[in-house]
């Protein structure tokens, strides 16, 4: 059986990773850093480990010696990963663990990356085709630990699948992106305040993005992959969707937020590669992933109140 370690994963994404891979029949062992226990019904090994602690991966990776690596763990909440000093510290904590991880005999890795590593550009963007950005530190350290994998993964015999993650939604999330803000806004009649909507973006339904990642895992494929539903949809036709499933009439204020000049007006992902090779077929329409976020977030809200 194959032993797969899922760092991150009591997070939004590892949470639904980690129980599509038991589905598959892996042994599935799952790191999460706070005291607590995830909140989950995963019958998983949990491991709370603190990963930026070289002491600590060391002996995770010598207790559960995985053949798999998903490596998801890194400090992603918008707006302020992007510029967090973290960054610096996952990239070598990201190294240290992949080291330990090829010593202990793993063979296998998928690690996330991120569409904001790419300099974007009006149009798809594509692994092999598209610049990539230097602009802060989140898209520099990811780039620099990519790069420094490829290279290792030469000389140790190990295969590296880099998942490039477009824009996400669904349950579980901070509540900080724009679907999951329009959402509980309008559930707590709070304004809704937006730049002026016209932009083009590429969202997958988080269910649908762990399901990209294990196939990722599944497959005998390496090198990057983007991850996304391939089809960018303009924010005002995703909020109108919102309302009308929602049943609100509320205002939403567009163009209250000023969009930064030099962002394009349409972003999407090439998911050439996952859709052929991986043979990853969204199970989720923007409808569908809607439906669910927007019941998930009703009775999250309900229970706050």
């Amino acid at each position: 059986m194959k032993r797969v370690l899922v760092t991150g994963g009591s997070g939004w994404i590892g949470r639904h990773v980690t129980a599509q891979l038991q589905g598959k029949g892996f042994d599935v062992h799952a790191t999460y850093r706070s005291r607590l226990i995830p909140n989950t019904s995963l019958a998983c090994h949990w491991h709370q480990v603190d990963l930026l602690d070289e002491a600590a991966v060391a002996s995770l990776i010598r207790s559960v010696q995985p053949t798999h690596l998903i490596h998801l763990a890194w400090e992603a909440v918008p707006p302020q990963c992007y510029r967090s000093i973290t960054n610096y510290h996952w990239v070598h904590a990201s190294m240290a663990l992949i080291q330990r991880f090829v010593e202990s005999g793993g063979t296998d890795i998928v690690v996330a990356g991120s569409c904001a590593e790419y300099e974007w550009e009006n149009g798809y963007l594509a692994e092999q085709s598209t610049s990539l950005s230097n602009k802060t530190p989140y898209a520099v350290c990811k780039n620099t630990l990519r790069t420094w994998l490829q290279s290792y993964a030469e000389y140790v015999d190990l295969r590296v699948c880099w998942a490039r993650i477009f824009h996400l939604y669904g349950p579980h999330e901070s509540g900080k992106r724009f679907i999951s803000n329009i959402i509980t806004s309008l559930l707590k009649k709070e304004e809704v305040l937006c730049t002026h909507g016209r932009q083009s973006r590429d969202f997958l339904y988080i269910e649908d993005a762990a399901a990209a990642l294990v196939s990722l895992v599944m497959s005998k494929l390496d090198g990057i992959v983007n991850i996304g539903s391939g089809r960018p949809v303009p924010l005002r036709l995703i909020a109108s969707i919102i309302q009308e499933q929602m049943g609100s009439r509320a205002s939403i204020h567009w163009g209250a937020i000023p969009l930064p000049a030099d962002e394009p007006l349409f972003v999407g992902a090439n998911i050439e590669r996952l859709q052929k090779e991986a043979h990853w077929k969204s199970a989720y329409t923007l409808h569908t992933g809607l439906a669910e976020t927007i019941a998930w977030w009703r009775h999250h809200v309900e229970e706050q109140r």
